[in-house]
């Protein structure tokens, strides 16, 4: 039923109830979705671990289980149970807001990055848009574990990566809410971010160097942070950019390898000259940049109109969670309730999905089993915030924590697509640890299960540095209730997005059928 002017609105005042205890201490990571495009590097086999040994014992886990007297949130009781009363103080300790569409953005700028989007043009060999590892029909992603960029090859009919490239080495992110105010830092390993001076800043090498090195985009042009991490997915050869030497879609040489993978900047100078040499596209940048002269466009203008896009098309705030925190009481189901109650409350998932988006945003081992190299080539597994970034040693096997709204759209999940149904991606959660050892390679598609790192060494690495995480006993009525909630997370505007995809691109190329 809708409230009434006298009920207070989820998220809003503490209604006058007893409080409610927030359990354990359970950090719910799941793997989403979330604005993606990392550097590839080629997956390798499980040959060895170059991560230094870890002493054993390094860490104390955690391995209590709940309380014998903790409330069994499924269990039969003389009187129906009033989840609302006893969600409202939980919600509005976690921060829950509904996500709200913004309605400041230029019509002209979400046009032109929506073009971009679909345009193979802004990859070397015109052969790779954004779409094709964004999929819309697949919650802005690919339900694969890893992705196929320039060059793939369809076999069996599946994207597989062609001579001389390879999987991307991480699953693609959603790109659901990445706006303002809803995101502060962008990629898996929370990489992309603004510093303390207020420069966006792409840290690109590891913990002991990225304190005094890494890129800062200065460029005054730039809008906000989504903008400033667009600029990255045309700079990985197996991703957008191509390799040396190779021709694109036309017979012709692609010039955008041919640069020398430090100098960023010719990079984007040319693909600058290849939208520009475009009537349409000339076209477009007038429209947005109306006082700018087209030899002062560059790329940053371009990833403006990106950000534009994402923002305007891909912010969803219709979910029955978002009718629920505006007050809508029968948007739930009892039992999306019931699992709203266990994770806001007992099961601890509200420690680290807070806020709108329901994410902290901050960096964490949760014990997900390593599957190939990871970004760096010079490492046979990925060893996460660690590796590009600022985050110190400790942060070895950590990543951030991705957005849950949406969740339902964006499998397989963690950061390396090794949960293939939702359901198996919760259970994790109850027990890290033994999940990390205990891992099913069998979910996995047949080509990525050899990628998985099984030797001991390597397990125990990533134990060495695993969250202190209670274990968490729930009933299995429990967890289906869990995951009612997570689907409540899901708009149904953005369930089916094909409305957004253009008859065709200034550019005249075909857009890819990803």
């Amino acid at each position: 039923m809708k409230r009434g002017p006298n009920k207070v609105p989820r998220g809003g005042a503490l209604l006058a109830k007893a409080t409610l205890r927030l359990g354990c201490s359970v950090a719910f990571v799941c793997s989403v979705v979330l604005a993606g495009c990392e550097p590839s590097a080629s997956i390798h086999d499980d040959s060895g671990v170059t991560a230094a040994d870890p002493q054993e014992d390094t860490t104390q886990q955690d391995t209590t289980t709940q309380d014998d007297t903790s409330e069994d949130t499924t269990a039969d009781t003389a009187e129906p149970i009033d989840w609302d009363e006893r969600l409202a103080p939980l919600l509005e300790a976690a921060g829950a807001e509904p996500i709200e569409r913004r309605d400041d953005l230029d019509p002209n700028k979400i046009e032109l990055g929506r073009m971009l989007f679909f345009d193979p043009i802004l990859s070397g060999n015109r052969d790779t848009a954004c779409v094709t590892c964004h999929r819309l029909d697949e919650g802005t992603t690919v339900h694969r574990s890893f992705v196929v960029g320039t060059k793939a090859v369809i076999r069996d009919g599946k994207r597989m990566p062609g001579p001389d490239h390879a999987f991307l080495p991480r699953n693609p992110p959603t790109l659901f809410n990445l706006g303002e105010p809803y995101t502060t830092s962008l990629l898996w390993d929370g990489r992309v971010t603004k510093n303390s001076e207020g420069h966006f800043v792409i840290y690109d090498k590891g913990w002991e160097e990225s304190q005094s090195n890494y890129l800062r985009l200065l460029s005054p042009v730039l809008d906000d942070l989504l903008a400033a991490q667009t600029m990255m997915p045309v700079l990985p050869r197996d991703e957008m950019r191509g390799d040396y030497g190779e021709l694109d879609v036309n017979g012709e040489l692609n010039e955008l390898a041919q640069v020398p993978d430090h100098d960023l900047d010719s990079v984007w100078m040319k693909l600058t000259e290849r939208l520009l040499a475009v009537e349409g596209y000339r076209e477009l940048f007038e429209k947005v940049y109306p006082d700018v002269p087209l030899d002062e466009i560059e790329f940053a203008h371009a990833t403006n109109a990106f950000s534009a896009f994402f923002v305007d098309a891909f912010t969803h705030g219709d979910s029955p969670f978002d009718g629920y925190l505006r007050g809508d009481e029968d948007a739930l189901t009892e039992q999306q309730k019931q699992g709203a109650y266990l994770f806001f409350g007992e099961a601890g998932c509200a420690k680290c999905h807070t806020g709108p988006a329901l994410t902290d945003e901050k960096l964490y081992n949760i014990g997900v089993r390593p599957i190939g190299s990871g970004p760096d080539e010079h490492y046979e597994i990925d060893l996460g915030a660690v590796l590009r970034s600022h985050a110190g040693e400790d942060k070895k096997f950590a990543f951030r924590t991705p957005s849950l709204r949406n969740v339902e759209l964006s499998g397989p999940w963690m950061h390396n697509g090794a949960y293939t149904t939702l359901e198996a991606a919760v259970r994790h959660h109850l027990d890290p640890k033994s999940a990390l050892w205990d891992y099913d390679v069998s979910q996995l598609d047949t080509e990525f299960q050899r990628y998985v790192h099984t030797r001991e060494e390597a397990i125990r690495s990533v134990e060495a540095t695993l969250e202190p995480m209670a274990v968490l006993e729930l009933s299995d009525a429990e967890v289906d209730a869990l995951v009612a909630f997570l689907e409540s997370l899901t708009s149904p505007s953005a369930r089916d997005l094909g409305h957004l995809e253009p008859e065709s691109v200034p550019s005249g190329l075909a857009i890819p059928d990803p």
